[in-house]
């Protein structure tokens, strides 16, 4: 058995690796696997849809919540970098397991 294979995935004696004993079959890795994705409209599946009109959604329980590039820059955390002092206040004011 060849080391890091098991016997049953043709590391073995009885199975035959892509390229070594068949000479018919094209070398290892001479595949490329690509992915496409399609939409089509539920009410007519044989129309697809355009890209210029999908919108990304998130799932919320069962439905689907539009969110889109305005909602996304609404909600994008805005401030300025730095720290401002807001005043200060005598240490006995400040309960002592507020500093854990």
């Amino acid at each position: 058995v060849v080391a890091g294979e098991s016997e049953g995935d043709g590391g073995g004696e009885g199975g035959a690796r892509a390229g070594e004993d068949c000479p018919a079959c094209p070398p290892a890795g001479a595949f490329s696997v690509t992915r496409e994705v399609r939409y089509f409209l539920e009410e007519d599946p044989e129309v697809e849809v355009d890209v210029s009109k999908r919108i990304k959604a998130y799932r919320y329980g069962a439905d689907l919540i539009p969110f889109d590039s305005v909602d996304r820059a609404a909600f994008k955390f805005q401030s300025k970098k730095g720290m401002w002092l807001l005043g200060f206040t005598p240490p006995s004011t400040v309960p002592r397991w507020y500093l854990l």
